[in-house]
C-alpha cells in the first residue's frame, strides 16, 4: 500500500503546476528582488568551544564576519562592521542551562583586552577574520566554564545585519582536575606497592598513601576536600569474583577493621555484618588538600600481630566525593593487601 502522503502529493503536484502556469502574470508572493545579502557571524551553532583547558594552554578562536553575497565581486566597497562584548546576556544563557550544568562566568577582562572589535570586509571579498588567542593563566579557575558573548552592534549604512546570526559565544571549559589515591612504593624494587606478600606475624607493614590532585601545575588558591570511607562490603564483592582455586580474603566486619588496620588520620568505616550480609551508611571522613600542596598523606599500618598464617587480608579505601569543580580519578578506590606466609 502506498503511503497516503505520496498519494496526496501525486494528485496535488499537477494541480500546483497548472496553478503556477496559469498565474505567471500575477504578482508573486515573494519579491526576490528585494531580498538582500546580510552581514553575519559565520558559525552555524552560534558558538566556538575550547574544552578541557588547563593552565598553560592557549585557547584559539577564529571569528568570521561574513557578507552573504553570492560572489566576492558583488562587494563593491569596504564594509565596516562593529562588534561588541555583550556580558548582559550571560544571566540569560545560564538560566537556560540544566541544573547539572556548570553556570558560565565571563572571561577575565584581561584575557580579551586586545580583541579587535572593528571588522572590515574589503571590497571584492566576503569576509574578515578576527583571531583571539587566550592564554589560560591563573585567572582561570579549574573546572569552571567561561563565556564571552559577542554580537554585531553596527555596520556601514545600507547593509543589513542578520537577525539570526548576529551573535556568537566563545566558550572556555576548564578541565576538572582528578583527585585520587596513590600508594607509594616501599622501595626502589617495589612494583606492587599496595600488596605485601609472605608476611609473618610481628612484621612491620606500613602503607604510605597519598590523596592527591592530578594536574600539571600547582593549584595555589583553592582548598580541595575529599570524603573518604572504608567499605567492608567490597571484600565480599572481591571474594565473589574469585575462582575456586584462589584463596579468598578474610571477611571482616566493620567492627573488626580497626583490629587489623590502623589509619592516621582515621577514616570512617561503613557498617557491615558478614553473617547477615547487611550493610549501612556512614558520614564520610573529610580530608583536605591545602592550597599549593597538591597532596595529603595517609598512613595505614597493618596489625600483623593479630593476622593468622596463610590468611589474606585486604583493606578497601575509597573516595566518596570531592569538591565542586574537581572529579574523582581512576584512583578513587584502592585495595591494600596483606598476604600472610603459611
Amino acid at each position: 500500500m502506498k503511503p497516503i502522503s505520496k498519494i496526496i502529493l501525486t494528485i496535488a503536484l499537477p494541480v500546483l503546476m497548472l496553478g503556477t502556469t496559469s498565474c505567471l502574470d500575477d504578482e508573486p508572493l515573494i519579491d526576490w528582488s528585494v531580498i538582500e545579502p546580510v552581514i553575519e557571524l559565520a558559525d552555524s551553532d552560534h558558538a566556538q568551544y575550547a574544552n578541557n583547558m588547563e593552565r598553560g594552554d592557549v585557547a584559539e578562536f577564529m571569528i568570521i564576519v561574513n557578507y552573504t553575497a553570492s560572489y566576492a565581486s558583488d562587494v563593491k566597497e569596504n564594509i565596516e562592521v562593529q562588534l561588541e562584548v555583550d556580558l548582559d546576556t550571560i544571566p540569560k544563557i545560564n538560566a537556560s542551562l540544566a541544573a547539572s550544568e556548570v553556570p558560565f562566568e565571563a572571561f577575565p577582562a584581561a584575557s580579551y583586552e586586545n580583541l579587535r572589535l572593528n571588522a572590515t570586509i574589503p571590497a571584492g571579498t566576503k569576509r574578515d577574520t578576527i583571531y583571539l588567542n587566550v592564554d589560560i593563566n591563573e585567572d582561570f579557575k579549574v573546572g569552571r566554564a567561561y563565556i564571552l558573548p559577542l554580537r554585531i552592534a553596527g555596520a556601514s549604512d545600507g547593509y543589513i545585519i542578520s537577525g539570526n546570526f548576529d551573535h556568537l559565544e566563545l566558550e572556555i571549559n576548564m578541565a576538572e582536575p582528578e583527585v585520587g589515591l596513590n600508594v607509594l612504593p616501599a622501595g626502589e624494587d617495589d612494583e606492587t606497592p599496595g600488596i605485601r606478600n609472605d608476611v609473618v606475624p610481628g612484621d612491620e607493614v606500613i602503607f604510605d598513601v597519598e590523596l592527591g590532585i592530578s594536574y600539571p601545575q600547582t593549584i595555589g588558591d583553592e582548598t580541595v576536600v575529599a570524603g573518604l570511607s572504608i567499605d567492608p562490603l567490597r571484600i565480599a564483592i572481591l571474594n565473589a569474583s574469585m575462582d575456586e582455586s584462589e584463596t579468598p580474603y578474610q571477611l571482616l566486619s566493620s567492627d573488626e577493621i580497626a583490629t587489623y588496620f590502623t589509619l592516621a588520620p582515621g577514616i570512617a568505616v561503613v557498617p557491615y555484618d558478614p553473617e547477615t550480609e547487611e550493610g549501612g551508611t556512614v558520614e564520610s571522613t573529610e580530608l583536605s588538600i591545602a592550597p599549593g600542596t597538591m597532596k595529603t598523606a595517609i598512613e595505614i599500618k597493618a596489625n600483623t600481630d593479630v593476622m593468622q598464617p596463610g590468611m589474606r587480608y585486604v583493606l578497601p579505601l575509597q573516595i566518596d566525593y570531592v569538591s565542586d569543580y574537581f572529579a574523582p580519578g581512576s584512583g578513587n578506590l584502592i585495595y591494600l593487601e596483606v598476604n600472610m606466609a603459611e
